[in-house]
């Protein structure tokens, strides 16, 4: 810019500010303390500007962001770290923030748009709520019975071999006044299957809980198989001899289908190269 027009924007500057920001003399222009500050800060609003556009153009691109992750424990700790470890070694600038919750809880963050990707256990009752996923882990359930119990001397055991004992289970969850397709009611609904409803001794919400439960000899229960390489205990772990599609449980990666995050789509990437 030419000396002029350079000499007649700061006046115009200064006027607009009511600020002198030089000090001329004939031989020299210096800034004054006010316009030291002044351009200080004008440097630090154009960084700022810069990384702002920049900030912006990673998000729109799925490279920066934010992302609200929950799972259910302790069964994704066998793959969730893994998943996270991977999407920010590609995603380092996108921030991931962590809860623990219920599968129905968390169907009901993605729902609501608190939640961007769920770590929830299938079966369930999602997909007419429009809720993707993709399976993670499969899992078969076994037999747990306390420790000397007759059941135990057994290699494997049927769901009818299990009629007449007392079980321990965890409560029904039941939401805005309806039955959420819960663990209970898989388990309910395998011994229905088989001609009998299942004689509740207990129930207990942990999975850890109910395998001292079982352990004390309050009774029996059908759990993941995973329990048996996460839980130290005395009881009495049996394969469940089952060709029903509730003997079987998944943890899946869920979301909501109309979620327009570019990030999220760049986390479903990374869970869709995860191993089964």
């Amino acid at each position: 810019m030419a000396q002029p027009p350079l000499s007649q924007a700061i006046r115009r500057l200064e006027r607009d500010l009511d600020v002198r920001l030089f000090d001329r003399t004939s031989r020299s222009v210096e800034l004054t303390e006010a316009g030291k500050v002044f351009l200080d800060e004008s440097r630090r609003i154009l960084a700022h500007l810069e990384s702002a556009v920049l900030l912006t153009q990673r998000t729109a691109q799925g490279r920066a962001g934010k992302l609200s992750v929950s799972f259910t424990v302790p069964w994704a700790y066998e793959v969730v770290p893994a998943i996270l470890r991977d999407f920010r070694a590609l995603h380092p600038n996108v921030v991931l923030t962590l809860h623990e919750a219920w599968s129905a809880e968390q169907v009901q963050g993605l729902l609501t748009g608190s939640l961007d990707v769920g770590f929830v256990r299938l079966p369930g009752r999602y997909e007419a709520k429009g809720i993707e996923h993709i399976a993670l882990r499969h899992d078969r359930l076994c037999v747990i019975v306390p420790p000397e119990h007759p059941l135990g001397d057994a290699k494997a055991l049927s769901l009818k071999d299990l009629q007449g004992e007392e079980f321990i289970l965890p409560p029904f969850r039941v939401e805005q006044g309806k039955e959420q397709f819960s663990f209970r009611m898989q388990i309910t609904s395998l011994c229905i299957e088989a001609g009998y409803s299942p004689r509740i001794a207990q129930e207990a919400s942990q999975m850890q809980t109910i395998v001292h439960l079982v352990e004390a000899g309050l009774g029996i229960s059908l759990i993941p198989t995973w329990t048996s390489r996460h839980f130290s205990s005395r009881a009495i772990y049996r394969d469940l001899v089952c060709d029903s599609d509730l003997c079987r449980v998944t943890l899946a990666a869920a979301w909501k289908s109309t979620n327009p995050s570019v990030a999220l789509t760049r986390f479903i990437e990374t869970i869709s190269g995860a191993p089964n």
